[in-house]
């Protein structure tokens, strides 16, 4: 060839005649026309690639150190392989889930593992205080002595499709990142079946305060739900809880309606906000397992009673056949006691407590979360309850602000008569 010159289908030489291909043969050699042009074009393509193909994998198909790789390939093999979950994670080797095991009793233990060290110094924070041990052993160690609870193990879960719904949700709600940690508390069966498939809202049994997925603030009222084995061994899981707008829920609720700005509730509580019920699956993503035995051999002290507060009630049966103790067993949601033996309470009206008497008008300064909008807001003083705990019930000023305390209010004590009442303790109310 005298002269060459690229075209869509092949070369030409000086004289104008068509050079087709060598990849072409027999009749579509003959056949050749600038019509073909995208027939050899995608040949050639298919070429370039099987050659880089070769020279970067060579004979045994092996990818070679340096050898070039596809980037939307790339791309797409590390979103399978889960190379876009948290920096943390352990390689996912092509599974889309796996577990890591941080810490089991008598096996391996990390002295100073320090995730393994953030969740159960986070999760037992009420035994240890500003003082918390550094180190893994010194941790379950401590918990051991300070709440009757050993701690087992701790494993990592790593489950890429149900990471990514989680974060997938937050962004389609438009909810900032923040999360809260909760916990869930279950059968070890359970728990491995959350870990492979996520929280599902069928499996849920229990609608206090809405129908959803519960979880709750403190491990130990996690605990009280975690169905212990023969062995007193309970599993709970760490998760973290998209919450959303939030208000108080009731039983059996099944529509949370929408806040005052329109946005549709996403998780309803308790009035002390220690209990959360998630409408939807994604909104939960179980991070941690974690596996202890409370040691009912040991007779329980009041100290460790009072850290605790609540047990499972197979277990608190097992505490009153050691100790003869007459309290009831508590579960999530129950209030709490100090050291058996205790009553409870009768709830007592007062005509005044802390130079604060009914009729008084007062300004609120403090409220539970679900009511933030009150503050500012000035009432009057209509009912002072006792019941361990002191409530002050007001009756607000603003109709429109008395319409929006109804709106949200749970009738959750039988004195609490009145919903457009907003329920304030001392510290929630001052003298006008």
């Amino acid at each position: 060839m005298d002269e060459l010159s690229a075209t869509g289908v092949g070369w030409m030489d000086g004289d104008g005649s068509l050079e087709v291909p060598a990849l072409v043969v027999g009749s579509e050699r003959a056949a050749a026309s600038v019509w073909d042009a995208p027939f050899f074009a995608l040949q050639r393509a298919q070429q370039r690639e099987s050659c880089l193909f070769s020279a970067s994998h060579g004979a045994a198909g092996g990818l070679r150190e340096g050898a070039y790789e596809c980037p939307v390939e790339e791309t797409r093999k590390r979103r399978r392989l889960g190379g876009d979950g948290p920096e943390h994670w352990d390689p996912m080797n092509g599974h889309q889930t796996t577990e890591v095991p941080l810490f089991s009793r008598g096996g391996a233990c990390f002295a100073s593992h320090p995730e393994c060290c953030g969740v159960l110094g986070l999760a037992f924070k009420s035994c240890f205080g500003e003082e918390r041990p550094s180190g893994v052993q010194a941790l379950v160690d401590g918990i051991a002595e300070k709440s009757y609870f050993q701690v087992l193990s701790v494993t990592r879960l790593q489950n890429v499709p149900r990471h990514a719904m989680h974060k997938s949700f937050a962004r389609i709600y438009d909810i900032p990142a923040t999360v809260r940690t909760v916990y869930h508390g279950t059968s070890e069966e359970n728990a491995r079946i959350i870990a492979q498939l996520g929280f599902r809202n069928a499996a849920s049994q229990r609608a206090r305060f809405g129908k959803g997925i519960y979880a709750a603030a403190s491990v130990w009222e996690a605990l009280a739900y975690a169905e212990p084995d023969a062995e007193y061994v309970q599993t709970f899981l760490v998760a973290d809880l998209i919450q959303g707008p939030t208000r108080v829920g009731h039983e059996n609720m099944a529509d949370f309606g929408k806040d005052l700005e329109g946005q549709q509730i996403l998780t309803t509580t308790n009035p002390e906000e220690t209990i959360f019920c998630a409408a939807y699956e994604d909104q939960l993503y179980a991070h941690y397992r974690v596996t202890v035995r409370f040691m009912v051999e040991r007779p329980l002290c009041p100290l460790v009673h009072n850290r605790v507060g609540v047990y499972h009630p197979v277990i608190w049966k097992r505490i009153k056949e050691r100790t003869n103790a007459t309290a009831p067993a508590a579960g999530v949601g129950a209030s709490t006691y100090v050291a058996p033996p205790r009553v409870s309470k009768k709830a007592t009206e007062l005509e005044e407590h802390m130079s604060f008497a009914k009729d008084e008008k007062v300004k609120i300064v403090l409220t539970l979360k679900p009511f933030s909008f009150c503050v500012g807001h000035t009432g009057f003083i209509r009912k002072i309850i006792k019941d361990g705990h002191v409530h002050f019930c007001v009756e607000i000023d603003d109709l429109a602000v008395r319409r929006k305390v109804e709106l949200i209010n749970n009738p959750c004590y039988p004195w609490f008569t009145d919903l457009a009442w907003l329920r304030c303790r001392v510290s929630h109310i001052k003298k006008t």
